[in-house]
């Protein structure tokens, strides 16, 4: 009896003992940190097919021949800086990787397309591993490139003087910027990053951002920016037909170098500000509305409470390598994806005469010749007090 007593109590140890040591463990596994181990998003990187991709080294370049063909690159990468540009003294791709982290890339060039992947299939990533990509496009293909699709999860993505039917831009982090592009159909995605387009030709531009600044120079005929905050600069060449700018918070300044007709803006009625430098004998404002001149030409859609909505004449801008569309023998000049409501007005389509205007010099410069200083642009913040308050009174008087 007293043996049976004895072997029941051991029991009852044992077994409060391995109850211990799993909850021990449990607890250390709910709290354990991976380290510098990140798995391979599925939902961002798909699965493929390694053996049909070539290994890129670490620090190293390799000459692609193009045969004249590739007309499409897609570039699948994780972390590190992505620039595509054109190069001039070679009839080859050149594909360089580099970064401290070491490692190796994947590239496959099949056909009319150019792949290039981060990692091996389905692999597990080590944070902090930086390959930064570059990747030189020869002149005759950089010209007449039908798609380009960039995603990055934590990276810069710079594109310069690359002219394509439609480009893709997908990123978690990393400022975007593009350089004398001209793109008929161009969609950004990304969290957090500025967005900087310098000398640029777009025919569709559509931009989704959680928050960062939007500076744009350049020719654009339909642009919709939306954003949780920040703020958007525009200096355009041309008389766009939509401008939508949609925000939680969000100061913008729009302005026109070349002479416009007229324009219809739509505001928020309460805790908007709208400041212009057009006549306000040529402006009427009723309930949330403002009509300059014929109204017609440029749609101005102002989606953002509780900021400033500015419209000016002229800004500084160089509009030399401003490229054209029909450079690219591939990309139309006028067909560009209607954004406009049925509600909204019938506007008259001007980026071609624009266009051909911006690449002669000799019109430039008598188109620019009237434009104002760099310091009448900038105007004394008691003057466009001013005109706010004048454009106030006549919303109240309406």
């Amino acid at each position: 009896m007293k043996e049976t007593y004895i072997k029941r109590i051991c029991v009852l140890i044992v077994a409060f003992a391995l109850c211990t040591v799993i909850l021990v463990l449990g607890i250390a596994l709910a709290n354990y940190d991976e380290g510098p181990v990140y798995e391979y998003d599925e939902d961002t990187y798909e699965v493929y097919d390694q053996s049909m991709y070539s290994i890129l080294d670490s620090d190293s370049t390799v000459n692609i021949s193009s045969d004249g063909l590739m007309d499409s690159l897609n570039i699948h990468w994780y972390c590190g800086n992505i620039y595509v540009c054109c190069v001039t003294d070679s009839d080859d791709i050149i594909v360089t990787l580099s970064g401290s982290s070491g490692g190796h890339a994947f590239y496959r060039s099949s056909g009319k397309a150019l792949d290039i992947r981060y990692t091996n299939s389905n692999a597990f990533i080590p944070q902090n591993c930086s390959k930064d990509l570059v990747v030189q496009i020869p002149e005759k293909l950089a010209n007449k490139m039908s798609e380009i699709s960039v995603t990055v999860e934590t990276g810069e993505i710079k594109l310069s003087d690359i002219y394509a039917n439609k480009v893709s831009l997908d990123g978690y982090t990393g400022d975007i910027m593009l350089n004398s592009c001209s793109v008929k159909k161009l969609d950004i995605n990304t969290w957090q990053s500025d967005l900087d387009f310098f000398g640029t030709n777009i025919g569709t531009l559509k931009c989704t951002a959680n928050c960062g600044d939007f500076h744009y120079e350049g020719i654009v005929d339909m642009l919709d920016f939306v954003t949780g905050s920040g703020s958007a600069y525009l200096c355009l060449g041309n008389s766009p037909k939509k401008i939508n700018i949609s925000a939680s918070q969000c100061d913008a300044d729009i302005y026109f170098t070349s002479e416009i007709s007229g324009f219809t803006a739509v505001f928020p009625e309460t805790n908007c500000e709208l400041i212009t430098e057009f006549d306000n004998e040529k402006l009427t404002l009723t309930n949330g509305k403002a009509v300059y001149g014929d109204g017609k030409g440029i749609y101005i859609n102002y989606e953002v409470m509780d900021s400033r909505l500015f419209i000016g004449k002229s800004a500084d801008i160089s509009t030399d390598d401003i490229p054209v569309m029909s450079r690219a023998s591939d990309i139309p000049t006028n067909k560009t994806e209607d954004l406009s409501s049925d509600n909204e007005p019938n506007l008259s389509e001007k980026i071609n005469s624009d266009t051909d205007e911006l690449n002669s010099k000799d019109e430039e410069n008598s188109s620019v010749d009237g434009l104002n200083s760099k310091d009448e642009k900038s105007s004394s913040i008691d003057e466009k007090k001013t005109v706010s308050n004048e454009l106030n009174s006549k919303l109240d008087r309406s």
